[in-house]
């Protein structure tokens, strides 16, 4: 019991002692003598009454057994406060580690898909550039299996004055190979037909003019063709494997590989069944200028 409670009991005790002296005294009076105590009787009783009590006990003379069962009760709880603190701070703890943890993950996961995704672009305009190149070549090969069924097709259907159709060799200028397969005649055009194969080690960029560009310093001069009366004349048009311009084409050759190509020559007069083919070519976009010895003798067929 707290020294609180002891107090109040006690002051209510004292109150209901007084209370009763106060009304038992004029009974106890009138057996003695008729005449009633005064107030200054009654106030001096109520005072040594008081003084004869005694004193309410210090919280320290309470006994053992009724004040350490509280402070037990309180250590207790304490030491449980204690305990769920710590508990908690361990869990806080392994709380921030876990996080730290999937923080770091997920960094090193971002990091790992970026790069794959890098790869993967790599890869993928590598591809693209592989399948652009194969397409081309694929297209270059078939023209040029165009141009070989053609010319044997030239060759076992042969004109009736079999040697008007035999062609002259190739021309070599820097390792370029330039020979005639074909050369035929439609009214007033004449269609000169071109192998030219690259037999250097390395790729290289050939450019091969029509009429030219008289503005472009760098262009190389035009490639004529020139007929039995002396008459020069320069191509309208060259097409170049899968390319045409009527100025200059260009290509880039791999090393050993060939091509065809083809010149046309507008408004030749028929003054001859025999022509020559002067070529005007480059090696690069700004200049390199080859020019080949002419093709002389090539055999004009209708």
């Amino acid at each position: 019991m707290s020294p609180k409670i002891k107090r109040f009991l006690a002051s209510c005790f004292f109150a209901l002692i007084s209370g009763m002296g106060y009304w038992f005294l004029p009974f106890s009076c009138q057996k003695g003598q008729d005449q009633k105590p005064s107030m200054q009787q009654v106030t001096n009783l109520n005072l040594s009454q008081t003084q004869n009590q005694p004193a309410p006990k210090d919280d320290h003379t309470a006994p053992i057994d009724q004040i350490g069962k509280p402070s037990h009760d309180l250590e207790e709880l304490r030491k449980r406060i204690s305990q769920d603190q710590t508990r908690i701070r361990d869990l806080e703890k392994q709380l921030w580690e876990k996080n730290t943890e999937a923080a770091s993950q997920k960094e090193r996961c971002e990091a790992d898909a970026s790069g794959y995704r890098k790869k993967i672009a790599a890869l993928q305009n590598k591809n693209d550039a592989q399948e652009t190149k194969i397409d081309l070549q694929q297209q270059e090969m078939a023209a040029l299996k165009r141009k070989l069924s053609s010319l044997q097709d030239s060759r076992r259907h042969p004109q009736p004055n079999a040697s008007t159709q035999i062609m002259p060799g190739p021309v070599f200028v820097d390792n370029f190979a330039f020979a005639p397969v074909s050369c035929k005649r439609e009214g007033t055009r004449i269609i000169v037909g071109l192998l030219i194969t690259n037999n250097g080690p390395d790729d290289r960029q050939l450019f091969i003019c029509g009429r030219g560009n008289p503005s472009q310093f760098y262009y190389a001069d035009p490639s004529y063709l020139v007929d039995t009366q002396g008459n020069w004349h320069a191509a309208s048009q060259v097409k170049f494997a899968n390319k045409s311009a009527m100025d200059r084409v260009g290509r880039k050759m791999p090393s050993r590989f060939s091509m065809p190509a083809e010149l046309i020559f507008d408004n030749v007069p028929p003054t001859g069944d025999r022509v020559m083919l002067k070529l005007g070519t480059s090696d690069s976009d700004l200049g390199g200028k080859m020019y080949p010895e002419p093709i002389r003798d090539i055999p004009v067929s209708k």
